[in-house]
């Protein structure tokens, strides 16, 4: 995945680096959300035939599968940084155009708005609400982005995490602080991570700071440097503490 250049901030570095993680994960996370349908797919026909809804099943199954490969199809183009192309769709290219002579590439795709709108119940469609945000962010379109990443349904791992910490970057790039705090809280605990979890608490604080709520701040700086002094994000919350201090004593 290409890196997403997100709106200003003093953690920006720290948000971009784990990008190219995240389609990884999100790749893997859908292939195992759609394998772990078919693996239970068997023993929930049955239950669900015996409640007279095996063909709604049949065809969720069905969706799934159809809209898997519709992401699988236009994922190219986004990797490609073809954010806007990514997200409305390619035609079927022209035979005279030197692009249609590349595998694959001379055949119409969905795009990723039209996947999370119309197969927004299966796992492939959510993601292409997560992936059309990024998308979004890219391009910078703060509003549509934020308005995919709300939608997206988060689940309690690094896809999820990740979204919190970009909808909370777009909220402090507005200088809506108290807002933004909240959600690297939330991005912190849905993922626990040693690297992760003390980046996005150290983002939380300095959101609180912005808000002046100093105490709120000075209390997740010293939780990092308590609960992970080994990790990198240690030795910027003695770093900030040192600067509260400072703010606090010259406005007393």
């Amino acid at each position: 995945m290409s890196s997403v250049q997100t709106p200003q901030s003093s953690s920006t570095s720290s948000k971009s680096s784990g990008n190219a993680l995240l389609d990884v994960t999100a790749r893997a996370v859908m292939y195992y959300q759609d394998n772990k349908t078919t693996v239970y797919g068997a023993i929930a026909v049955l239950v669900l035939l015996a409640l007279g809804a095996g063909g709604y099943f049949v065809y969720m199954e069905q969706q799934s599968g159809v809209a898997a490969e519709h992401l699988g199809r236009i994922m190219p183009v986004y990797e490609a940084g073809d954010y806007q192309r990514a997200l409305d769709g390619v035609e079927r290219l022209d035979p005279t155009d030197p692009r249609s002579t590349q595998p694959g590439q001379a055949d119409a795709r969905l795009g990723l708005l039209d996947i999370a709108d119309q197969y927004g119940g299966t796992s492939a469609g959510n993601l292409a609400a997560f992936y059309a945000g990024n998308a979004y962010f890219n391009l910078g379109q703060y509003d549509e982005a934020l308005q995919m990443y709300q939608s997206f349904d988060k689940e309690s791992n690094f896809i999820g995490a990740s979204t919190y910490a970009a909808e909370a970057t777009i909220y402090e790039s507005r200088g809506s602080y108290e807002r933004a705090a909240e959600l690297y809280l939330e991005a912190a605990d849905a993922y626990e991570s040693e690297t992760r979890s003390p980046v996005y608490l150290i983002d939380a604080a300095r959101a609180f700071e912005g808000a002046d709520n100093l105490s709120r701040a000075e209390e997740l700086y010293r939780q990092v440097a308590d609960e992970y002094p080994e990790s990198p994000a240690a030795a910027d919350a003695d770093v900030f503490l040192a600067r509260l201090e400072a703010k606090r004593a010259a406005s007393s």
